[in-house]
């Protein structure tokens, strides 16, 4: 009899320290279940903001409708892909705020220009967090460049613009370049070629002092 008893509560006893043992597992396995959806949370679902203001740089007064874009940028073997994911448009008081969920193994940043204030470069955002962006911009000015074929010798002539080079028959004309900003300074490069489709060229180049009036006036002959 005292055997069985013996035996019967060394039988409870490992039971109930299974039944114990199983519960900490349990919790253990809640406590990473946990943890791990705190973290996935964490990467997955809290957002990146992107907030601030933007107003003209002399006058302090609230720029609105300016255009800011936000680039998704993605690498891998088979090179890089980015394109425009939004557009921002700062409200009447100059104000915006934007907020989206980033994208594991993407690359964000974000551009603006404007076509008559100053352009912002690229400035890249950081992910899970409030991006602040305040800017003081200058509003763009004009050139207003004649040239001048005063020899005749030259047959193209080529000016420098935003993406790319623009190009003309050199006549007398006039040509506008656009997006400089005031109280500094425009890299003027102007190519010259002595026949239409020719590779060779002579360059001209100089800095262009801006000054702070809609547009500049410059006369140049060739």
């Amino acid at each position: 009899m005292k055997t069985r008893i013996t035996i019967l509560l060394i039988f409870l006893s490992l039971n109930l320290y299974g039944q114990i043992k199983t519960k900490i597992y349990l919790l253990v396995i809640l406590i990473i279940a946990g943890l791990t959806l705190q973290s996935c949370k964490d990467i997955d679902d809290y957002p990146t903001v992107i907030e601030g203001a933007v107003e003209n740089f002399y006058t302090k007064k609230p720029i609105d409708n300016y255009a800011i874009y936000i680039i998704a940028e993605k690498s891998g073997f088979g090179g890089t892909i980015s394109g425009i994911q939004d557009t921002i448009l700062s409200d009447s008081s100059g104000r915006f705020k934007y907020s989206f969920t980033a994208t594991n193994g993407y690359r964000y940043y974000i551009i603006a220009f404007d076509g008559k204030y100053q352009g912002l470069s690229e400035r890249e955002l950081q992910y899970e967090r409030t991006n602040k962006l305040d800017l003081a911009l200058k509003p763009l000015r004009y050139i207003s460049l004649q040239l001048i074929n005063k020899t005749g010798k030259y047959k193209r002539v080529t000016l420098p613009n935003r993406f790319t080079d623009q190009s003309f028959k050199f006549n007398d004309t006039t040509v506008i370049i656009n997006h400089v900003v005031p109280d500094s300074y425009y890299k003027l490069k102007i190519g010259l070629y002595e026949c239409e489709n020719c590779g060779t060229y002579i360059v001209k180049s100089e800095n262009i002092w801006i000054e702070n009036i809609d547009t500049t006036y410059i006369k140049r002959e060739f």
